[in-house]
């Protein structure tokens, strides 16, 4: 092409329009579906692990039955545990606690009924307060609920206090740690 010049020229052409039809666009409403699909089964998955799995353990309930009389004890959340991630409150110290605990006259034996999954950790203490008014423990931190004994293994006589230590749950990553008060009256 060296030296050769194209001719162009306006004879014999007409000015006509071309029309130039797009591709046809695809639909993309499938791969759209698919994709709200898989992103509401992840959702619905992760709610289910976060929301139902890793859910703190429910408080279960405690009462104190002696005779024909139940109580309540007073509760109080130390320790709780949703996911593995641990929340830890104040313990309330005896001399805290309000003269109007709940109380219950122990007649022959004393039943503790509960009622939700409790995991192995549970404590018992047993104080008293003595004619100075200084708080003394019976005992404290045992695996099984005793009455205060004498030497020979008789009850003490006397007004005592009751700290009940229990966790609530069914794992060691979802979890409730409260402790139980109560008075009991030994005649």
């Amino acid at each position: 092409m060296d030296g050769e010049k194209i001719k162009m020229s306006n004879k014999n052409t007409k000015n006509s329009k071309t029309v130039v039809k797009a591709a046809p666009k695809k639909k993309n409403g499938g791969v759209l579906l698919y994709i709200g699909i898989g992103f509401l089964i992840g959702a619905l998955i992760l709610f289910f692990y976060f929301g139902v799995i890793n859910t703190a353990a429910e408080k279960g309930t405690l009462s104190i039955i002696s005779g024909e009389n139940t109580v309540v004890p007073f509760s109080n959340v130390i320790k709780e545990v949703i996911g593995g991630k641990e929340e830890v409150n104040q313990s309330i110290e005896i001399s805290e606690l309000q003269n109007d605990i709940p109380t219950i006259t122990f007649k022959d034996e004393l039943y503790l009924k509960y009622e939700g999954k409790t995991l192995s950790d549970f404590s018992f203490y047993m104080y008293y307060e003595d004619s100075s008014g200084d708080i003394k423990s019976v005992y404290e931190n045992i695996y099984a609920f005793d009455h205060p004994k004498d030497e020979n293994g008789n009850i003490i006589p006397g007004e005592y206090i009751a700290r009940f230590k229990f966790s609530w749950g069914s794992n060691d990553n979802n979890y409730i740690t409260q402790e139980h008060f109560f008075k009991i009256i030994y005649e």
